[in-house]
């Protein structure tokens, strides 16, 4: 076992020669062990692995469930301090990372910036803790790690950017139809969990698949327990998204004011409020009649930030075109 404050880096491959090399550099100066734990690879991502002193090699068997790999790779682990990447990931801070392990507290769970390119950035997956005995990971795929108490935190100490859903390279790994598979399996074990409902989501194809979840989350009163406040509100926006895409505006109006009612400080939650309202009264034979307040939350849209854990973002070129056709609309 490592002294108080050393670290061990806990990476899980399979057939990842063309990153493990990165992911490995990327972190060598910051931990004091890599453990890996290979689900038998059939190219060299072990053998390039093991070019780095630092670097400890396990076998795991691959049985559909990527929690199984990481609690045996927690078991593997010589430090307590644990840090979590992904082979298609890279490590970069701008701080002491090893002198900030020294100012954390060993009952929080750190959550960094995952850079994704070609999606979201994501901040709510803990990547940095303190290992306790009963610690565990809890999920087929997309799995989390559960412990006694939710205690989590969003750190700014480091970030990952992470290549994974890359399209190119998210096909040639076949793992949209891997996690496919795996989702509907955890939803078989848990029918009812927010989260694996949320994450269902990524893997529909059709409207219909969508329609299902959307009327799950439908049935969840609002405002949202904390521990789904992510899950939910990210499905609300999308299915708000969805129905203005459907041209249902009254629907998504609806759906948005009974987050805005509750949650009521997020710019994007107001663009989809003004964007739907605006669309009800520029479709309306007596639209500049109805009283939706669309001057007032135009000006009060500027005044906001983007809440980080909303993952639309409207671009400010979408931006502007509502405020013109608004200002436009109130100029006729």
């Amino acid at each position: 076992m490592g002294g108080k404050y050393s670290i061990s880096a806990l990476i899980i491959t399979y057939n990842e020669e063309r990153c493990i090399n990165r992911a490995i550099k990327s972190i060598l100066n910051i931990v004091d062990e890599i453990v890996v734990i290979d689900t038998y690879s059939t190219d060299n991502t072990v053998e390039i692995a093991l070019l780095f002193p630092l670097v400890k090699v396990f076998y795991k068997e691959w049985n559909n469930d990527f929690s199984e790999v990481r609690n045996y790779g927690l078991s593997k682990l010589s430090n307590k301090w644990c840090l979590i990447i992904d082979a298609d990931e890279v490590f970069s801070s701008l701080l002491d990372f090893k002198k900030t392990i020294k100012t954390l507290n060993t009952n929080i769970s750190y959550c960094p910036v995952i850079e994704n390119v070609n999606d979201f950035n994501v901040y709510n997956i803990p990547r940095l803790f303190y290992v306790k005995d009963k610690d565990r990971y809890i999920g087929c795929v997309h799995e989390y790690l559960f412990r006694s108490s939710y205690n989590i935190k969003n750190t700014e100490i480091f970030t990952l950017f992470h290549d994974g859903y890359e399209e190119n390279i998210y096909a040639s790994k076949f793992k949209f139809e891997r996690n496919k598979f795996l989702i509907e399996k955890q939803l078989q074990e848990e029918p009812l969990s927010i989260r694996w409902h949320y994450y269902n989501y990524k893997y529909t194809t059709s409207d219909n698949e969508k329609r299902l979840v959307f009327e799950f989350f439908s049935k969840i009163p609002v405002p949202f327990e904390r521990e789904s406040e992510v899950y939910c509100i990210n499905i609300f926006v999308l299915k708000v998204l969805f129905l203005i895409q459907n041209n249902k505006f009254c629907e998504a109006y609806f759906e948005i004011n009974r987050l805005i009612k509750h949650y009521d400080s997020s710019k994007q939650l107001l663009y989809l409020d003004l964007l739907s309202g605006f669309n009800i009264m520029n479709g309306h034979i007596y639209g500049r009649k109805l009283n939706l307040n669309i001057k007032y939350k135009l000006l009060c849209l500027d005044k906001l930030c983007d809440d980080k854990f909303i993952y639309f973002k409207p671009s400010n070129a979408d931006i502007l075109k509502l405020k013109y056709e608004i200002n436009e609309f109130y100029s006729k």
